[in-house]
C-alpha cells in the first residue's frame, strides 16, 4: 500500500471501520442534460439505493417503476418486482454498449448498468484499492494534486486523487 493509499483511506474512516461495513445505505435524485440524450428523461428520483461493499451488487429501489428494483450484481442487471419475480435481464450489458456513439439512447437495463457499476464503484474506490490483488503507485503530481494508479494484473483500475 502506498503512503498516499493510506492518506486516502484515513480519510475515509480507515481500512479497520470499513472491514465492518457491509452496506451503504442511500437516496438518490439523478437528472441532467446527459440522461435526457440517452432518453432517459426522468433519471432517478427519490431512489434507495442499496450497495454491497463485499461484492460487486448494486440495489435501486423503485427501478424503472414503483413496484420494482434494479439489481446490478457482479456486472450482470435485472429487472424485478418487489416480490423476486424476474421482468428483464441483461446477462451481457457491457458488450451491449458496443459501438455506441455518445448520442446513442439506453434502454432501461443499460441504464441500471450504468448507474449500478458507477455509483458501486464510486462509493467504494478508496477500499477496492486496498484490494489485496489491485496493485497501486503513485503518479507524477498534477498541479496541487497527488495522484495514484491503480491496476489488476494488466489491466487499469482507475486513479484516486488527493490534495497534498
Amino acid at each position: 500500500m502506498t503512503d498516499l493509499l493510506e492518506k486516502v483511506l484515513a480519510a475515509h474512516g480507515g481500512l479497520h471501520h470499513w472491514r465492518r461495513v457491509s452496506t451503504i445505505d442511500f437516496r438518490l435524485t439523478m437528472r441532467g442534460r446527459a440522461l435526457e440524450v440517452k432518453q432517459q428523461p426522468n433519471g432517478l428520483r427519490d431512489v434507495l439505493v442499496k450497495i454491497d461493499v463485499k461484492r460487486r451488487r448494486t440495489l435501486v429501489t423503485p427501478f424503472p417503476v414503483s413496484g420494482h428494483r434494479g439489481v446490478f450484481d457482479n456486472g450482470r442487471v435485472r429487472i424485478e418486482t418487489n416480490a423476486g419475480t424476474q421482468t428483464s435481464e441483461l446477462d451481457e450489458p457491457r458488450e451491449s454498449f458496443a459501438g455506441y456513439q455518445p448520442e446513442t439512447p439506453w434502454n432501461e437495463s443499460q441504464f441500471l448498468y450504468f448507474v449500478g457499476y458507477a455509483l458501486h464503484n464510486y462509493m467504494t474506490m478508496p477500499f477496492l484499492l486496498a484490494n489485496d490483488r489491485v496493485q497501486c503507485e503513485e503518479m507524477r503530481p498534477h498541479r496541487a494534486w497527488r495522484k495514484l494508479a491503480s491496476s489488476q494484473g494488466d489491466v487499469p483500475i482507475g486513479h484516486a486523487c488527493s490534495l497534498p
